[in-house]
């Protein structure tokens, strides 16, 4: 290992046991953490899918407010670059994988990861398979208006943008 990267790693490490949010899955333990920022507005878009995730997959997720002093050095170990942002930290055995996802098109797509790691099925996918092209907020909306469960996936399938009639 480079010299260079010791200091970062005794630092995850250090934070590691002071933050965890362990979740074991389906022979996986599963860290889960959400960095975001109360005032931006992806932020508080993706709010109720990251409570989602942690009733319907029994997750604990370890939410962390980047605006906050005391979190300023998390930021930085983790390379928080823009919010918000979902990482999650897969371990199983002696290998460990990390997977980003940044931004609120971006953070709902974690969810066929989670349901595999929990060893639960996948989501039903989206009508339309590039949901960059779907607002998550307008899909919430529009569900609301016509009294409809929020979409499974956080993304709406073809009921809203697409003309359909179903949920």
């Amino acid at each position: 290992m480079n010299g260079s990267m010791l200091p970062i790693v005794g630092l995850l490490l250090l934070f590691a046991g002071c933050i965890s949010s362990t979740t074991e899955g389906d022979g996986y333990i599963l860290d889960v953490y959400y960095f975001y920022h109360p005032k931006c507005p992806n932020c508080i878009a993706t709010a109720p899918y990251i409570s989602y995730l942690e009733e319907k997959y029994n997750l604990d997720i370890r939410q962390i407010d980047v605006s906050k002093v005391s979190n300023r050095e998390l930021v930085e170990v983790w390379n928080i670059t823009a919010v918000p942002t979902l990482i999650i930290i897969t371990s199983r055995g002696d290998s460990s994988e990390e997977y980003r996802y940044v931004g609120r098109i971006d953070v709902p797509r974690a969810e066929p990861l989670i349901a595999r790691l929990m060893g639960m099925p996948a989501p039903e996918k989206p009508y339309n398979i590039n949901i960059s092209e779907l607002d998550p907020m307008q899909c919430l909306a529009c569900h609301a208006q016509r009294q409809l469960p929020p979409p499974s996936t956080y993304s709406c399938t073809s009921c809203c943008h697409r003309g359909g009639s179903g949920g």
